[in-house]
């Protein structure tokens, strides 16, 4: 198969266009005058391209959503700085990273069965994004002590992180427009 060259495209698109069978994609003028709809749609497609294209970019294109989510996370939940440290109303301190992320409002419902964090977590090695240490503590799971796992980003995977966080800030220029945002409370049924 050959490659075609810029020109060669450009006059194959100007042709589709010309006999009207460009039905498979929308060629919207540029114009200022005309207000851009759906832009809750556009939000969502900047934010997820931005958020996607450092894992494309790095090629991790076997990462899951899983694991991208819980790289992200692991990425704020920073369980490695309090482990072992005396919590100051006497309870237990966690030290299983599954058993924290748990505690984080909405950081566990991507997990429907707790075999997804191990699975999740070994993709994540495997990709050398995160390192696993076993402790000792007390398990919520458990409600006992017992022997957990610690997951914690390495230097590619804050990497990472940082480069979605990177792009995320660039993107996030869009949700600042009033009817986006509107349009976004529309769709999660809060308006």
């Amino acid at each position: 198969m050959t490659k075609n060259t810029p020109e060669e495209v450009e006059n194959m698109l100007d042709t589709l266009i010309e006999e009207g069978t460009a039905a498979s994609f929308h060629v919207r003028p540029s114009s200022e005058d005309i207000p851009y709809e759906m832009s809750a749609k556009r939000a969502v497609g900047r934010v997820v391209r931005a958020v996607t294209y450092p894992v494309c970019a790095n090629e991790y294109e076997d990462m899951t959503m899983r694991e991208l989510c819980t790289l992200a996370t692991l990425a704020h939940s920073n369980w490695e700085a309090c482990v072992g440290e005396a919590v100051p109303d006497g309870c237990q301190q966690l030290v299983d990273s599954f058993d924290g992320i748990c505690v984080l409002p909405g950081a566990g419902q991507i997990y429907f069965d707790e075999t997804d964090f191990p699975d999740a977590i070994a993709g994540l090695v495997a990709k050398k994004l995160v390192k696993v240490t076993k402790v000792k503590g007390w398990r919520k799971t458990l409600r006992s002590e017992g022997e957990g796992q610690l997951v914690t980003l390495t230097k590619k995977g804050t990497e990472l992180v940082e480069a979605i966080a990177g792009n995320l800030g660039k993107s996030l220029s869009v949700l600042e427009d009033p009817t986006t945002r509107q349009e976004l409370l529309e769709y999660a049924g809060l308006d």
